[in-house]
């Protein structure tokens, strides 16, 4: 009993420490702590409903994005807010809609390592947490869109576009109850 009351001791620690050194677990056990204690940011079945109904009337590509890019900015705080989409033609991603943008950028390849960050998550990017600040394709692309947070559009197979959002005008930075309100936005989408 002995040698198992050490067992125990040793795997909790080694549970502790690959808590406290792993960000993927800090961000769960933020989550699972911060759902049931928190008040959300937004009602949500309000926002599905004004989504849903938002949408109902779109017949094409163009209205579905122009009605993404109105919630977008209706939604969220964000000063800039880009729509991306794949084009088969040259294979390049293209801001195909924005809000408070100069001049479009130039399209992204599909090698850009945002394209390569978002097909190998498939979730909400943070900028911040991936820029490679040496990278200047990193600096060019957050020059022109000021992102900060990238959430893609795809199927289960592939990757169909993202949409950037800009740091939000109320200075309050995104919070877990915006990625899942926007997870929710391009799943629909």
């Amino acid at each position: 009993s002995e040698a198992f009351g050490m067992l125990l001791v040793f795997v909790g620690v080694m549970v502790l420490m690959v808590v406290a050194f792993s960000r993927q677990a800090k961000a769960e056990l933020r989550l699972s702590v911060a759902r049931p204690f928190f008040k959300s940011r937004y009602d949500y079945r309000h926002q599905w409903i004004d989504m849903i109904e938002s949408f109902r009337s779109c017949q094409t590509v163009d209205s579905i994005l122009d009605m993404l890019l109105e919630l977008l900015g209706r939604t969220f705080g964000a000063d800039r807010v880009t729509v991306w989409l794949a084009f088969d033609a040259d294979g390049s991603f293209h801001q195909v809609r924005s809000v408070n943008s100069v001049s479009p950028p130039r399209p992204l390849t599909a090698t850009h390592p945002l394209v390569l960050e978002l097909q190998g998550r498939g979730e909400i990017l943070e900028v911040a947490e991936v820029i490679r600040k040496e990278n200047p394709e990193w600096q060019q692309f957050v020059l022109a869109t000021h992102a900060v947070i990238c959430a893609p559009l795809q199927t289960p197979d592939s990757l169909l576009g993202f949409v950037t959002l800009s740091h939000e005008l109320r200075n309050q930075s995104y919070r877990q109850d915006d990625f899942d309100l926007l997870r929710s936005m391009t799943h629909h989408v």
